[in-house]
């Protein structure tokens, strides 16, 4: 009797044993292709595949930064030398939504998928209780109209400050994302991380200080009252950038909660089309102001028997690659940021992230010739943002991602 019983409990023994094995492997892996044990610490993979996941990220950061640089620049260059033919703040939003959603199409195309993925409209006014009755396709339309937002913020502070400077505040982006996070109920921060956001925010003002350019302002304001003009102008051109943070940030949340429906998934809804989407609907929402503002000055501007509008050949084909050149460049490093944020963690990517502003930053204060005084508050705003993420990083490092991991930051 005892060799029976003892034969069963080895032979189940072993077979347990090897299936936990088997079961352990799959939930090891986080979204963010992360490798963790049991405990949620972070494990290297032993096989050749981690130094070839590093390299698809390395040359994704490459494109992000570089395609992040020009799309700033050419921002700055179509909205300071062409306003004259009628390219303001709105209209360029509507072109690059417009170009965007043409270049999106065209990656779907070169896909398996010969066509992106239906959705039902009318499911977008269904009213229920319910957070699931309309297949969470009202977050959806929040993520299309904060995106568009977001950018058309983002344009307009291009219009009136220097590149540098709106980047400079840009990274403070952090710090609505944090604290809607916290509202909402899905983070926490310590008090190292407020002192860290406190920091960015120092800096930030630091460089609004040290933004003004005399030269850009009228002759009679400099001549009465050049000092207030100088300081007003930044703090509009502040609040401006803040307003883009905050729709930033809610479009970051949204689209979580967009990706916690069934229609929203990953494994329904990729990346790309996604990113589609959302350049549909944004283009659907901006068409009417679009028509209504920027149309009449159009038609005037553009008028036959009116030269100003009138650009010689050389011009307009300089014209045309700026513009095609911003909408490419508007549309894929978006996409690339998106494709490191699926694939890292949101530290990390936050991490990344910070070093792009400064990329950016240094880049177009070279290109725009911005005062040195700016650099002060750049420097502390970028050392604020990565003591943030180091603080951030050692508190949760032990711990595997939440599930709104990628709202921070967006």
């Amino acid at each position: 009797m005892p060799t029976s019983s003892s034969q069963p409990v080895q032979s189940h023994h072993v077979p347990v044993k090897q299936d936990e094995t088997k079961d352990v492997k799959p939930e090891t892996y986080s979204e963010n292709e992360v490798k963790r044990d049991a405990k949620g610490k972070v494990v290297k993979k032993k096989n050749g595949s981690y130094n070839l996941f590093w390299v698809e990220i390395i040359i994704a950061v490459a494109l992000w930064y570089l395609l992040g640089v020009l799309s700033i620049s050419t921002t700055k260059m179509l909205l300071s030398e062409y306003d004259y033919i009628g390219i303001t703040p709105l209209s360029l939003t509507a072109i690059q939504i417009f170009l965007g959603f043409i270049f999106l199409r065209i990656w779907i195309l070169t896909q398996k998928s010969r066509s992106p993925h239906p959705i039902k409209f009318g499911l977008f006014f269904k009213r229920s209780s319910k957070t699931n009755a309309n297949g969470g396709y009202h977050y959806l339309s929040l993520t299309s109209i904060f995106f568009l937002l977001g950018f058309w913020f983002t344009n307009l502070s291009f219009s009136g400050a220097d590149a540098s400077f709106v980047e400079t505040i840009k990274a403070s982006e952090p710090i609505s994302s944090a604290f809607l996070a916290v509202w909402w109920g899905i983070e926490t921060i310590s008090m190292k991380e407020v002192i860290s956001l406190l920091g960015i925010c120092v800096g930030a003002v630091m460089s609004t200080l040290g933004n003004g350019k005399e030269s850009e302002l009228p002759d009679e304001i400099m001549e009465n009252d050049g000092n207030n003009s100088i300081l007003m102008q930044s703090i509009i051109s502040s609040g401006i950038v803040l307003c883009a943070n905050l729709c930033f940030s809610f479009r970051g949340l949204y689209q979580k909660l967009l990706r916690a429906t069934p229609n929203g998934s990953k494994s329904v809804v990729n990346d790309l089309n996604l990113q589609y989407r959302v350049h549909q609907i944004g283009l659907m929402v901006i068409l009417i102001p679009v028509l209504v503002l920027d149309l009449p000055t159009l038609l005037e501007i553009w008028h036959p028997k009116r030269a100003v509008g009138a650009l010689d050949e050389l011009e307009l084909d300089r014209f045309l690659i700026l513009l095609l050149a911003n909408s490419f460049a508007f549309t894929h490093y978006n996409l690339a940021s998106s494709y490191i944020l699926t694939r890292i963690s949101v530290v990390y990517h936050a991490v990344l992230n910070c070093i792009r502003r400064l990329f950016a930053i240094v880049v177009t204060s070279i290109v725009f010739s911005v005062s040195i005084k700016s650099w002060h508050g750049i420097l502390v705003s970028i050392s604020g943002f990565l003591f943030y993420t180091k603080f951030k990083m050692s508190r949760t490092k032990s711990y595997l991602p939440s599930k709104h991991a990628s709202l921070l930051p967006s």
